[in-house]
């Protein structure tokens, strides 16, 4: 069977894992990353070296990213954009929460009290980036564009449905396949 596109040879051979390695020691406690992590996580292979997962989970890549839009009512009204490329994907992620938290929180005061408060859920926006860079299509040259409006957000990612899978398993909801295991793993865990 043909590798996934996360676990071919990546181009780039000279990464560093700043990031990675500060997600690691916050969420699981690890003191500093290794290469004994590396190839747990299978982003390293000693016959090979890094795949493509270890370039995009890198601090420096070359791959296109997001493309985050910020519209008042329609797309004539353009208020903002941001774009986060050939950066690591975790800091694309937090770069993007960071961002809507900016456009979409807010408090409220009622009362003697003042309480956050979203337009748009924060958990539903921060599954649907990570899946947007989990499940895109990396070898299409193009940016996940996230569209960001006063009363929506609209997310577009390259790519279409992965092998394997119908346009009505699909729409189903009841099948799921990665079409980046390895970068799946990486952000569930």
């Amino acid at each position: 069977m043909d590798k996934t596109f996360d676990e071919r040879l990546a181009g780039k051979q000279d990464l560093e894992f700043v990031m990675l390695e500060k997600e690691l020691q916050e969420k699981l406690g690890i003191k500093k990353l290794s290469t004994d992590i590396l190839k747990t996580l299978n982003l390293y292979s000693e016959q090979s070296g890094y795949n493509n997962a270890a370039e995009l989970i890198a601090d420096e890549n070359t791959f296109y990213g997001i493309d985050m839009v910020r519209f008042r009512r329609n797309i004539d009204e353009m208020m903002e954009r941001k774009r986060f490329t050939n950066q690591s994907i975790l800091s694309q992620f937090q770069q993007a929460l960071k961002q809507y938290r900016k456009y979409y929180e807010y408090e409220k005061i009622s009362g003697s009290t003042r309480q956050k408060q979203n337009l748009v859920p924060e958990v539903a926006f921060r599954e649907a980036v990570a899946n947007a860079l989990v499940h895109r299509a990396w070898d299409v040259k193009a940016n996940i564009l996230l569209s960001l409006y006063d009363d929506r957000i609209e997310i577009r990612s390259p790519g279409g449905l992965p092998f394997g899978i119908t346009e009505n398993e699909y729409l189903s909801g009841y099948l799921s396949v990665p079409r980046n295991p390895i970068i799946a793993n990486l952000f569930l865990d």
